[in-house]
């Protein structure tokens, strides 16, 4: 045993040994990994008695090569990979000559050429011959290149090069690190005719093009080419590569509002956190306009938008400027303007600032002037308030401070200033409860959890009314203030009874007042108020399998599942203790006893290749039941009814429905409906058409259609058509709403749009717009579209 050990031991000093000299060997190895197809290298000979001997060694320093492993592991860098038809190294000098589909490959880099030398201890290398280097999706290309693989660094002759979504060229390039080039006399495009060495549409130019990767495009003295022709020369051209807006936009139009027109953007990016539009605007028969928007991020504070726009509005009453002043009547003169500002602020991980700003000079100067811009937004909004709201949002609770102060005067306005409100989410608060409780309660009864939620707010409240102005003279109403401190709170019980889940839920509201009120006019006795609610919600769900794989009338089935949703919902509320209803309407009304009902059916089905479960058929029912209506047969309310089907992969069909079975007359049940079809095949067919009734009001279709006939003609069409709507007291038939019409013509890199359309109230338009294919959104919206509805929509189940 004494002489096993000690030859051990031997052993190990032996290999500690021969591992400390290789670990010294490996620093001073070069970082390379020859590939060749053909290398010059020298040829050992041995006789075949010493091949066992050599064998032997090499099993051995293999041995020994895994354990130094793992001490070079940890200090050995990524190694240059080099591969070509013929290589060469130099011990001494520490370089690889290659010629020949030379590929070389360190980290993310990839260098191809037909002849390079590389510098094993600095990482330069030196390439000649279609020299090509590919980083992700970037790629620069030139004659011969001077290049550090490690800091990234190097200069290339006749230079080539792609940064999403630019093209560049010049006739020399120097990259001075990972994240800048700097190109000498050459120019940026997104033109793709690049990528086959064919002269581009279009064309930015400058003395030197400085290109940030992902992050910005700089030009100094800027010249933009069409073809061979100058078109427009700028000092400073710069482009965020974040952002897919043109730099300058410009839309000719001529409409019967306005007269012929033209719309203008011009981009401007001071720095990456400070950027925007600048607007200048010609209406022939409105005059001049001026307006940015400058969207900025402070780094520290949050970030937001602020938006002006302002004009001397002269309105022309006559057709033309050139027209004869003797006709038509004196032209009007009114200053307008619009500021729009909104701000947030993530000022901790759990709290938030959110600020916004809508001060007019006129109450329709937003409509007038940003009806085509803001059209979705100002039809969703048309009266937005400015407001200050900070919140701290826990998973217990949320409290907030809301501040709300009149900005124009032409509103009526309840100021909140301030508005304190703590909000307890819903908690569940027996986890223990149970365990103290009698063990003779039945188990189905303990099967579930009681849960609280509250609201805590109080408020100063300033009633403001429109103030007389020479424009508007309106009576003159004293500002009321009053003070409001309120509390709401609810237990309601989850469980689960048998086969229903049945929640029981009791609550109770306190409102106190500093001021009374008689209609307008307000006292000084204060006064509390208080109201009582309690229900139960109830629901159960049913569901069973089909086994069957069909497909009639071409529909996909593959299994159906059919699911039956059930709910009543039973709801009391006595009189409140003081008026029955609050000042302001807070409390919600007067007495309430009344149940409701819901019943949802739904199909599923399995269709795709991955076999998706989808909802292909849902029908939803609502009403409700009142206990205190005293009128015979009118105690259930209207019935509200959701359709949704999806028969086909390309076909979606959706309904809502509102019926009033008290009417006396079986066609006047119908109180109101919205059915929409859609259809959507590939990418080259979409149409979309809604139908809208309400009784006695309006009948009126909507349908957009998007048709992409080929690679280069794509057209678009949206119609809101009246069948039957009231107008000034009379009824309308047949009256043509809204017309628009798209046609668009692919350019290559290039798009351009020649919209027309018809208003009813406006009367006809015509814009022409040319887009840039590598920036299609533009600072400017036209008109409303066809908003294909939400599937799951109108009613809930539980």
């Amino acid at each position: 045993m004494k002489v096993l050990f000690a030859r051990l031991k031997f052993f190990a000093v032996l290999l500690d040994l021969v591992a400390r000299s290789l670990h010294a060997i490996g620093k001073s190895l070069p970082l390379l990994t020859i590939s060749p197809k053909r290398t010059f290298a020298k040829k050992f000979l041995m006789p075949r008695s010493q091949h066992f001997h050599f064998l032997t060694g090499v099993l051995l320093i293999s041995v020994l090569l895994i354990s130094a492993a793992v001490s070079l592991a940890e200090e050995i860098d990524e190694p240059i990979v080099c591969n070509g038809d013929e290589i060469e190294y130099f011990e001494k000098e520490k370089k690889v000559v290659g010629t020949g589909n030379i590929v070389i490959t360190y980290k993310d880099t990839t260098l191809t050429c037909d002849k390079v030398t590389v510098w094993a201890d600095t990482k330069d290398a030196k390439a000649e011959g279609n020299v090509r280097i590919v980083q992700g999706n970037d790629f620069f290309t030139g004659e011969t290149m001077t290049y550090n693989l490690e800091k990234e660094t190097g200069t290339v002759v006749n230079f080539t090069g792609y940064t999403e979504p630019w093209y560049s060229r010049g006739k020399s390039a120097e990259r001075t690190g990972p994240d800048e080039f700097i190109v000498h006399h050459g120019y940026i495009t997104s033109c793709d005719l690049e990528k086959e060495n064919r002269p581009p549409h279009y064309r930015i130019s400058g003395r030197k093009v400085l290109i940030y990767p992902d992050v910005k495009v700089v030009i100094r003295d800027a010249t933009v080419w069409v073809g061979p022709v100058p078109v427009l020369w700028i000092p400073v051209y710069a482009h965020p590569l974040d952002d897919d807006r043109p730099h300058v936009t410009i839309i000719p139009g001529k409409n019967d509002e306005w007269g012929m027109f033209t719309l203008t953007a011009w981009r401007y990016n001071l720095d990456p956190n400070h950027k925007g539009y600048v607007h200048m605007d010609y209406r022939e028969r409105k005059d001049f306009g001026y307006g940015f928007d400058h969207v900025y991020d402070t780094n520290i504070i949050g970030k937001g938008i602020l938006k002006t726009y302002y004009m001397h509005e002269r309105d022309l009453q006559r057709k033309h400027i050139y027209t004869s002043r003797d006709k038509g009547k004196p032209t009007q003169e009114e200053e307008k303007f619009i500021v729009q500002w909104r701000h947030k602020w993530q000022m901790f991980k759990d709290t938030t600032a959110v600020a916004e700003l809508y001060k007019y000079r006129d109450k329709d100067f937003r409509k007038d002037y940003y009806d085509n811009s803001y059209n979705d937004e100002y039809a969703k909004d048309p009266s937005p308030r400015s407001y200050l709201l900070v919140t701290k949002s826990q998973p217990f609770y949320n409290l907030s401070v809301f501040t709300e102060k009149r900005a124009n005067r032409f509103e009526t306005i309840d100021e909140k200033l301030p508005e304190v409100k703590l909000t307890i989410n819903n908690s569940r608060i027996d986890r223990s409860y149970y365990d103290e409780m009698d063990t003779d309660i039945p188990d189905i009864i303990k099967r579930g959890a009681l849960y609280y939620s509250g609201e805590f707010s109080a408020v100063n409240l300033n009633a403001k009314y429109p103030r007389s102005t020479d424009e508007n003279p309106v009576s003159n109403i004293p500002i009321h203030h009053n003070n409001r401190y309120d509390t709401y709170n609810r237990l309601s019980y989850a469980s689960k009874l048998s086969f229903l889940n049945v929640t029981p839920y009791t609550a109770t509201r306190q409102t106190y007042y500093d001021r009374g009120r008689d209609g307008r006019n307000f006292g000084s006795e204060s006064h509390i108020d208080g109201i009582f609610y309690t229900g139960v919600d109830v629901s159960t769900k049913f569901y069973k399998v089909f086994y069957t794989e069909a497909s009639p009338l071409g529909m996909e089935i593959n299994n159906l599942r059919h699911i039956i949703t059930p709910s009543i919902s039973y709801n009391y509320r006595p009189p409140s203790t003081r008026y029955g209803s609050d000042i302001y309407g807070f409390l919600g009304g007067g007495r309430g006893n009344s149940m409701s009902f819901t019943l949802e059916n739904k199909l599923q089905t399995k269709r795709g290749k991955d076999k998706e479960t989808i909802d292909f058929a849902r029908l939803g029912i609502d009403t409700s039941y009142d206990f205190t209506r005293q009128a015979a047969g009118r105690k259930f309310s209207d019935y509200k009814v959701a359709l949704e089907l999806l028969p086909y992969n390309w076909l979606t069909i959706t309904s809502d429905a509102t019926i009033d079975s008290h009417k006396r007359y079986r066609h006047e049940w119908l109180k109101e409906i919205g059915t929409d079809f859609v259809v959507s095949v590939e990418d080259y067919l979409r149409l979309g058409i809604s139908h809208g009734y309400t009784f006695d009001e309006t009948n009126n279709i909507i349908g957009q259609l998007e048709w992409n006939i080929n690679s280069k003609w794509k057209i678009k069409a949206f119609e809101d058509f009246d069948i039957k709507r009231l107008r000034q007291g009379e009824k309308k038939a047949y009256d043509l709403k809204e017309q628009r019409y798209v046609i668009t013509r692919d350019l290559h890199c290039w798009e351009v749009d020649v919209h027309y359309n018809v208003f009813r109230e406006k009367g006809e338009e015509i814009l022409v717009i040319f887009r840039l294919k590598a920036f299609p959104n533009m600072p400017f919206e036209f008109g409303r579209n066809y908003h294909e509805p939400k599937r799951g929509r109108g009613l809930q189940t539980y």
